[in-house]
């Protein structure tokens, strides 16, 4: 995959758009592509324009995510509308005053919606993360999104992108539910085919992970359910540390530096991101033209 990467439509901090390119080459083919935790949507979108899956399944615990791709799958002119509407109003407030009262007067009035699945919920929820503080999406324990204003003189709509996610996410089958549970259903709906499932959780020691579980995420439970089910290849991005190589031991461990390093010498990571899979990736995933 070369070539310009579709950016996701909402900001989200932990995003892999720097790793794009080099991560889905190193996919598997199967019939099905997999993604139990959604996120900014960003390696979703470029697997849509760059492989041939006959189906995409992908899954979000977090509603709101789940809701705005929906919305924009189904409701996309009423939805992008509705984005718009708050773009331009908050880009046309002068002040940062201003700015910041009306984040704060948006934060509130999301946290009362009832039902997220609306499309002025997810238009909300697409401002929040926009002109909230860094993409970064964190509640607290009565549930409520808390995140402080990121101080943003504009942001951008991109309507134009908007447009075409929506034509792109058509035949995408989006999931709101525990992990574990979205990945037993898609065995039981498809008992005859092959699946690739890339799975994004949270980083060790992330104490938001209780956004995807109930307690503090297990990822030792996320190894042995994508270990058990059959036909399935499967990749999982983390972060290097003492306790990723504990949990991840009998996996191939895959440093996205070094196929970098291999496909383009210029780009710089900072963070040593490590893709562990059950299956060896083939030198023929790394282009011999972009080696040294």
């Amino acid at each position: 995959m070369r070539g310009k990467v579709i950016i996701s439509p909402y900001r989200w901090a932990g995003s892999k758009r720097q790793l794009l390119n080099e991560l889905i080459e190193t996919f598997e083919d199967a019939d099905i592509y997999v993604e139990p935790f959604l996120g900014s949507g960003i390696v979703m979108l470029n697997v849509l324009k760059t492989k041939d899956y006959q189906r995409i399944y992908v899954n979000d615990k977090n509603i709101n995510i789940i809701s705005f791709y929906r919305n924009l799958q189904s409701f996309s002119e009423k939805t992008i509308s509705a984005i718009r509407q708050k773009e331009e109003f908050y880009n046309k407030l002068k002040t940062i005053e201003e700015k910041e009262k009306y984040y704060y007067e948006k934060r509130m009035e999301f946290n009362t919606i009832k039902n997220k699945e609306n499309v002025e919920s997810s238009s909300i929820f697409w401002f929040l993360m926009k002109a909230g503080y860094n993409g970064v999406y964190r509640i607290n324990n009565s549930g409520n999104y808390n995140v402080p204003f990121g101080k943003k003189k504009s942001i951008e709509g991109n309507h134009k992108n908007l447009i075409i996610i929506s034509e792109q996410i058509k035949d995408v089958i989006f999931y709101n539910e525990d992990y574990s549970i979205f990945l037993k259903k898609l065995i039981i709906e498809n008992p005859k085919k092959t699946l690739f499932v890339y799975a994004d959780p949270p980083y060790i020691g992330n104490s938001n992970g209780n956004i995807y579980s109930k307690n503090i995420f297990d990822h030792n439970e996320l190894v042995n359910t994508l270990k058990k089910l059959k036909e399935t290849k499967f990749a999982i991005s983390m972060e290097k540390s003492l306790e990723s190589d504990k949990i991840f031991k009998n996996l191939e461990e895959n440093n996205l530096k070094n196929v970098i390093r291999k496909i383009n010498p210029n780009k710089i990571i900072k963070k040593d991101e490590f893709l562990y899979t059950n299956y060896t990736i083939k030198s023929n995933k790394i282009r011999e033209s972009y080696e040294f």
